[in-house]
């Protein structure tokens, strides 16, 4: 790793120390634009987002402590409709486009359509099996649903719900 800066500085003891600090790590994933505004991009984009502010925040990098500067690097890395929607929120001086944490909540807001998740999670957790429906037809329709109601889940946990619902 490349050091940012390495400064001498007076220590208490009268002797030299030394700052040395990494580069600032970059939000080099975008959320929107061509991209699908999934909510699965979604949770990806914020997960790296919120792991490079951790890195620079520990390395104590110039303006990472200040939220308005780390939502202006996040807006950066919004494209199309995302970028669009919190540009014009900005352009109406919307206080919380100045707050990384706000931005990440409206985004989720907007993104993240939480009514059809919960009526999913319901008819998996709901479905029986159809009169006449053979085991093997039954047990691929209760797959199916626990997926859609749970598509971040690995397959293993997938299989787990669907052993677990009925």
């Amino acid at each position: 790793m490349e050091l940012e800066s390495v400064q001498a500085w007076g220590h208490a003891s009268g002797g030299p120390a030394f700052d040395v600090r990494a580069p600032e790590e970059k939000i080099v994933m975008t959320f929107g634009g061509e991209q699908n505004c999934s909510a699965s991009h979604l949770r990806q984009f914020i997960e790296h987002y919120k792991l490079i502010r951790m890195v620079n925040m520990r390395n104590l990098l110039t303006n990472w402590d200040d939220p308005s500067y780390r939502a202006a690097k996040l807006r950066i890395a919004l494209k199309g409709a995302p970028a669009e929607f919190v540009g014009e929120e900005s352009s109406m001086l919307r206080d919380w486009t100045e707050n990384d944490n706000e931005i990440l909540r409206r985004l989720k807001e907007r993104y993240i359509d939480t009514e059809s998740i919960e009526l999913r999670i319901m008819e998996a957790e709901e479905v029986s099996q159809e009169k006449n429906e053979p085991l093997t037809e039954y047990l691929s329709r209760v797959q199916k649903l626990v997926r859609l109601a749970y598509p971040e889940e690995p397959e293993n946990i997938i299989n787990k719900r669907v052993r677990d619902s009925k």
